[in-house]
């Protein structure tokens, strides 16, 4: 006997329900999979973003901040180490470069980075798109995501307006000139303006720093970006520089604890993600189950007819898993989908190029979620079939 006729006029009788049945499980399945695919792409452009970044050391302080202004140019006031540092660094022999990154200045809502051409080109890995590299202390190179283009000046501001974190104000009679666009490279640098370091010190001689209105008795440098020779000289530097004037970290450490940070939030969050996935789908079968009743009369019919327990079963199940099916696809569908804005929206907002996409791992909870409701629907489908035709139709 075949069982999908029956099975489709169900469906049709009561489609209301089973639409309904099948959005909730959707919405729970979408931001299960959204949540997941977002936090692993953050992931992968944040650890990008650092790959260059080897060791940087700044002044005493929060390590934290020194990555994600130097790295991801966060706007902050970060305290000035002394710049006899740099000349250290560059005369030891375990280290390959040391360049040093400024900030505090932008333009148009972009980040104004002061530092060596050898830096910001990954020592001539990143190329431009076009143009050249700056050569004077007037001249920059604008970033693949800003809206400068080659030939426009602009007077830099002091500051990050937008964000209203320093003292800002323009540099006026400052006029700095655009020799070149960099390549994309996927990180907040795309939407900075990259200009010789010696050039923004020069703007900040008495006004950069904590308290930017106090003047500075010596001109001093936030960060360095150290590229050491061996590992062992990367944490010989790093324990030499951490001390009560200096800190040094490595970028990944840093990482490493926000990443356990994103794991707790991601681990709630797919926790309660689960627990709806799970309220879903008991509200599913429970509504299977209360619908029984009413259908009580097409049941018995079917037994009539000579339907055996295995027919019955099949006809419940391939109901529930039509449903579970439905939902889950419509989840598979949404969730990628608020996968994919949400990378677009953190994009946008930290500079990082996010790029959302479902993997194998994410469709487990949806494999699970249907092995759980083949099981439970054969529960249904035992009771219905337990229940003596004479008290179905007394009932019914």
């Amino acid at each position: 006997m075949n069982p999908f006729p029956f099975v489709v006029a169900e469906w049709r009788h009561a489609r209301g329900v089973l639409i309904a049945m099948a959005l909730l499980i959707a919405i729970a399945s979408a931001i299960s999979l959204g949540v997941t695919s977002l936090e692993r792409a953050l992931r992968t452009a944040s650890a990008n973003a650092a790959g260059r970044f080897d060791l940087i050391i700044g002044a005493a302080g929060s390590q934290t901040q020194l990555v994600l202004t130097t790295v991801y140019l966060q706007p902050a006031a970060l305290k000035l180490m002394p710049a006899t540092v740099l000349a250290q660094l560059r005369a030891d022999p375990g280290v390959v470069f040391a360049e040093p990154v400024v900030t505090g200045d932008s333009y148009a809502g972009f980040s104004i980075v002061g530092t060596s051409a050898a830096l910001a080109s990954d020592h001539g890995r990143l190329l431009l798109s076009s143009g050249r590299w700056f050569a004077g202390m007037q001249e920059a190179v604008a970033g693949s995501a800003t809206t400068l283009k080659i030939g426009e000046s602009y007077t830099p501001l002091h500051g990050s307006a937008s964000d209203n974190l320093i003292e800002a104000h323009a540099h006026d009679g400052q006029r700095v000139v655009i020799v070149g666009r960099a390549a994309a490279t996927g990180t907040p640098w795309d939407k900075a303006i990259i200009v010789p370091y010696e050039a923004v010190l020069a703007l900040h001689e008495v006004k950069v720093g904590v308290a930017p209105k106090h003047a500075l008795p010596a001109l001093g440098l936030p960060a360095i970006v150290v590229k050491p020779r061996s590992i062992m000289d990367a944490y010989r530097l790093r324990n030499v520089y951490r001390n009560s004037e200096t800190t040094a970290v490595f970028p990944a450490e840093t990482l490493t604890r926000l990443y356990q940070t994103l794991g707790d939030v991601r681990a709630l969050a797919l926790w309660i993600a689960g627990a709806g996935q799970s309220l879903v789908l008991a509200a599913v079968l429970l509504g299977l189950y209360a619908s029984l009743s009413a259908r009580a009369q097409s049941l018995i019919s079917l037994r009539a007819i000579g339907a055996g327990p295995l027919f019955v079963w099949l006809t419940l199940w391939l109901q529930v898993l039509g449903i579970l099916l439905v939902g889950a696809l419509l989840g598979l569908l949404g969730g990628w989908l608020l996968a994919f804005a949400g990378a677009g929206v953190l994009s946008n907002r930290l500079g990082l190029l996010l790029t959302a996409e479902l993997t194998r791992e994410d469709l487990l909870p949806l494999v699970w979620m249907l092995a759980a409701g083949t099981v439970a629907s054969a529960g249904v489908a035992w009771r219905a079939y337990v229940k003596a035709p004479a008290q179905a139709m007394r009932s019914g």
